[in-house]
């Protein structure tokens, strides 16, 4: 039997395929261990209060699986919450899950691929159906489109639906092979429906797979006696789960739910069915020319207004109709492969390019329904009337150097926040949407001027929108602009999409900086309103309680925080510096190590604080050694160089203290306002001596400093120091 001839002469040529498989996934991948979080990764896991525990619980599992964001998704929000769980929000973690679930999805398409080839229906005979089963599942692995679905943290829950999705449908061609031993096919029909219910719980689309499993069925299994139970098992499956998902997704009244969609759409209901098939034909022409300057990860599609607006609508239509047709008619002539991979495309792009109110266009929509396109394209090719498979072998090795280096070049658009909302604002400047991620890019990389060209670019195309405005306010703050902070959060209340949470946490923020703590707090407390598990929000309460010079409110507040985000590093940091305020050391100590350990903390600012607490506890070499890490990380954080220089002056080691000063100096910190604080300080207890100093080093950098020969002056009047 097939799966008898699998089992026992094919075992090295599978291991050999699984290690091929392995070495292309890998060296395509490995770059994009460190690739950002991005869109909607935010908020699916970097602001998911769900998924941040600090104890692996069925209860702790059963919120993430069932609280977040999208709460159907059991299996991907958990998977999650436990890549939170062992590493935060380091991003390697979720990556390399999501790299093995992408070579998993391979393996098993390559198994599923050899196992159809062998079947007899597919009418091609003589065919090599390892080779061709290899080349095929390798093309698809490598190809650039994969890239959306396996670089992109968040579709995670893409690809792990279509690694169960193919599972479930070889287990149900493993059990329909199996002849031999009743219990062996049951336990693959058993397999098959659990795989096919953890699809379901990664992500919608699974609800094809009954039908798939039925197109299966009747395009490539040969009718025995258990052909019509499978058919009645298989149609009772697609009623009870059309009608449970539509009821789950819909409510009682799917036609409202479905109009109700639209309404924060910019397109209608019809504009979408007579755009979709368009879609479809694009999808067809990235699939065919894959180039990076044609990949996107938020593609600003034209919608249809009609059959003849524009004229590509009519002729997508009838090129739809045609596929379809073309199922038939390549069904008939017995070539059941290419109909199959047809009907595969075309019904598994059902759910997301129909009635349902989504987004036009998204290219990770295409790792599950392209995949049989694949084997369906070589085994043509592999059929042409040529004396031997060498053009075929040498068209095959082409098109895999060419996808492999344009999956290379794409991923690298991955490396950064800013390069990949870059592209898209290159390839679809009218989108306001990429403006504002740009914005907010740039805004973390400090290239305020940019960021706020991009920022105000995206209200010129959407000004009703408010997450330009909102992140313009933020962008105010980092400037120090709190005023004009104030104003446009305000005007981003006001409008449509209004994040209330972070807005009123921006508020708070231009509030603290300004030292007005009452407001912040108030603005603190509509946050909370809004958002009751925000972390941040807490957070922001125990700052400005800090401020406000009321620890214990601090602790408490920042204690909240870590309670719902165990590696909240920001609260840590805080809370850390709230039990210095109080002389806690030990306490202080071990909450900015914790904050380290967390990953997701300022790294440079929490070594400097250590080197801090360990200055005022009079453990030098430890303050030493956390003030070097701190510039190491970061050399541009000038604090750590005055920690540093503090320390070393109090060794007695007043050289390298000088030579730390100076290097801050240069760095462009305003080591002449800090000199002459310092020197009026000892001038006030009448240390002449110590101001002298301090002024003298001044006058080194600036021989001229009106307030430095001020104090050198009054140094002079004060008797010499004893």
């Amino acid at each position: 039997m097939p799966n008898k001839a699998l089992a026992k002469d094919s075992l090295p040529r599978l291991l050999l395929a699984c290690a091929l498989l392995a070495a292309a996934t890998t060296l395509l991948y490995a770059g994009t261990l460190q690739a950002p979080f991005v869109f909607d990764d935010l908020h699916t896991i970097v602001e998911n209060p769900e998924i941040k525990f600090s104890r692996l619980t069925l209860a702790n599992l059963a919120t993430a699986a069932t609280q977040s964001h999208a709460s159907h998704r059991w299996l991907p929000n958990i998977s999650f919450a436990l890549n939170y769980l062992a590493q935060g929000t380091n991003v390697t973690g979720y990556h390399l899950v999501n790299i093995c679930i992408h070579f998993l999805t391979g393996i098993t398409a390559y198994l599923l691929f050899l196992t159809t080839l062998r079947l007899p229906r597919i009418g091609r005979h003589g065919l090599p159906a390892e080779e061709i089963a290899f080349f095929a599942a390798l093309l698809w692995l490598v190809h650039p489109l994969q890239t959306n679905a396996a670089t992109y943290i968040v579709q995670r829950m893409t690809s792990m639906m279509t690694l169960f999705y193919l599972l479930s449908l070889l287990c149900y061609a493993k059990g329909r092979l199996e002849t031999a031993t009743p219990g062996r096919r049951n336990a693959f029909f058993g397999a098959s429906l659990i795989a096919g219910v953890m699809a379901l719980f990664s992500k919608e689309n699974a609800a094809m797979l009954p039908l798939m499993i039925l197109a299966y069925e009747y395009f490539f299994i040969p009718a025995d006696r258990h052909r019509k139970t499978i058919l009645w098992g298989a149609g009772a499956a697609i009623v009870i789960l059309a009608l449970g998902l539509g009821w789950l997704f819909l409510g009682d009244d799917p036609f409202s739910a479905i109009r109700n969609g639209y309404q924060i759409r910019d397109f209608t209901l019809s504009e979408r069915l007579l755009t979709e098939p368009r879609v479809l034909f694009y999808y067809l022409s990235l699939l065919a020319l894959p180039l990076p300057s044609r990949l996107n990860i938020n593609h600003d599609f034209p919608v249809s207004h009609a059959l003849l607006a524009p004229p590509q609508t009519a002729v997508a239509l009838l090129g739809l109709a045609g596929l379809i047709l073309l199922i038939r008619h390549l069904f008939k002539k017995e070539q059941r492969l290419a109909s199959f991979a047809i009907l595969w495309f075309l019904a598994n792009l059902v759910i997301e390019s129909t009635v349902i109110a989504l987004e036009l266009l998204f290219e990770h929509r295409l790792y599950l329904p392209s995949l049989f396109l694949f084997p369906a394209a070589l085994t043509c090719l592999y059929a042409l009337p040529i004396p031997n498979r060498a053009p075929a072998r040498a068209i095959v090795g082409v098109c895999l150097v060419l996808l492999c280096t344009l999956t290379w070049q794409r991923n690298a658009t991955w490396a950064t926040a800013t390069s990949l909302w870059g592209d898209v604002v290159q390839k679809s400047p009218a989108l306001a949407r990429g403006h504002v991620n740009l914005g907010r890019a740039l805004m973390a990389e400090k290239q305020y001027p940019q960021a706020e060209q991009h920022l105000r670019r995206a209200m010129t195309i959407e000004p009703e929108d408010s997450r330009a405005y909102l992140a313009l306010a933020a962008l105010y703050n980092e400037q120090k602009r709190y005023p004009e902070a104030l104003t446009t959060a305000a005007e981003a209340l006001a409008r449509k999409h209004a994040d209330t949470a972070n807005i009123r946490l921006v508020i708070a923020t231009a509030h603290m900086k300004m030292r007005d703590i009452g407001p912040a707090l108030a603005e603190i407390d509509q946050a909370l309103a809004a958002a009751p598990q925000s972390t941040d929000a807490y957070t922001a309460r125990g700052i400005a309680y800090g401020l406000a010079g009321r620890p214990r409110q601090a602790e408490e507040a920042l204690r909240q925080a870590i309670a719902l985000d165990p590696r909240n590093g920001h609260a840590y940091f805080n809370l850390g510096i709230t039990y210095d305020r109080q002389q806690r050391f030990p306490e202080a100590i071990a909450a900015i190590e914790s904050a380290l350990a967390s990953g997701n903390a300022n790294q440079a600012e929490a070594h400097n604080t250590l080197g801090i607490i360990y200055w005022e506890i009079r453990e030098y070499e430890q303050s030493i050694r956390h003030a070097q890490t701190a510039i190491h990380t970061n050399p541009e954080l000038l604090d750590a160089y005055i920690t540093l220089g503090v320390t070393l002056e109090d060794m007695g080691r007043k050289e390298e203290a000088f030579a730390s000063y100076r290097t801050a100096w240069r760095k462009g910190y305003d080591m002449l306002g800090l000199y002459n604080n310092w020197a009026e300080k000892y001038l006030a207890d009448r240390n002449q001596a110590q101001a002298t100093m301090y002024l003298l080093e001044a006058l080194k950098l600036s021989p001229d400093h009106p307030r430095t020969r001020r104090n050198l002056a009054r140094a002079a009047a004060l008797p010499a120091s004893p």
